[in-house]
């Protein structure tokens, strides 16, 4: 199957039921602007249900929560206040709410779907609370590997950050300090 979509596939997510399938697109150069779009498509038919957002943001990730009702999308741009993750409602596809988070290169959701992560600038991660938008802790990670993925404990009480130097290293959330780091080959 050929879909009809954009290039520069920077990220994509499957909804927990398995029967939509988001992509996050970015397209441009550091010289003339980078922009980018989110585009939706039902499995069964691939069919496309349209871009649900394209414009002069950067799309840095996409990933749907657990229990699958909403989309985020995380959009960086050089112009500070468009910064930000935008959630979508996965029934209706209109914008339910936008977290102003500064740039935010990925991002995940905890398995309750109640915080959400961030790597705002490849050295740290910010956790938010999202029943109000309040950033609850910034874990300082490293300046020698940047943060290029995260995951979630499947209890949500730890965090994992990948780096690019090979390390893992694991988090707890309840005091946020560093509980292990492990060594890669």
């Amino acid at each position: 199957k050929e879909l009809d979509t954009r290039p520069g596939v920077i990220s994509l997510d499957y909804n927990p039921q398995g029967n939509l399938l988001a992509v996050g697109h970015r397209f441009g150069s550091e010289a003339e602007g980078y922009a980018g779009s989110v585009d939706v498509w039902r499995v069964s038919t691939w069919q496309s249900l349209g871009p649900i957002l394209g414009g002069n943001q950067a799309v840095s990730e996409v990933t749907f929560s657990p229990n699958g009702k909403s989309l985020a999308s995380a959009f960086v741009s050089t112009i500070y206040d468009q910064n930000r993750v935008v959630f979508w409602d996965a029934v209706r596809w209109e914008i339910s709410r936008t977290l102003q988070t500064g740039v935010a290169l990925k991002i995940a959701f905890s398995p309750d779907g109640k915080l959400l992560a961030t790597s705002p600038d490849r050295y740290a991660v910010d956790i938010y609370r999202l029943l109000d938008g309040v950033r609850i802790q910034t874990l300082r990670t490293s300046f020698t590997g940047a943060v290029n993925c995260l995951a979630f404990s499947p209890d949500g009480s730890r965090l994992a950050t990948g780096h690019y130097d090979g390390e893992i290293r694991l988090w707890n959330l309840q005091t946020g300090e560093l509980s292990s780091v492990l060594r890669t080959n």
